[in-house]
């Protein structure tokens, strides 16, 4: 579906079809996103402070059954580091500091 850009003040505008707005149920002044305004509108530079609050609005609470288990996160380091990742030999943390 094709959709036209006109002017609008010193903007351009996309003017929805009817079946669109229908379709929606758009009024005026209701707010929209599209996928190709967000990609556009990552190209623009931003202060690094910009960037780290977008990062911490999508953060989110880890499930309340979710439990982090120190043990099996070293085990699966050390499987992703050895050669034989058949088991886990947690003796490589020994006495180090995490």
């Amino acid at each position: 579906m094709k959709m036209q850009i006109g002017k609008w003040g010193n903007s351009l505008a996309v003017r929805l079809p009817k079946e669109v707005v229908d379709c929606l149920n758009l009024k005026e002044g209701n707010s929209i996103g599209s996928r190709v305004f967000e990609r556009a509108l990552r190209d623009i530079p931003m202060t690094r402070e910009q960037a780290l609050d977008g990062i911490k609005a999508l953060r989110r609470p880890p499930p309340d059954e979710w439990k982090f288990d120190r043990d099996e996160a070293k085990c699966a380091v050390t499987a992703s580091f050895a050669v034989d990742t058949k088991h886990c030999d947690l003796r490589a943390f020994e006495g180090a500091k995490v």
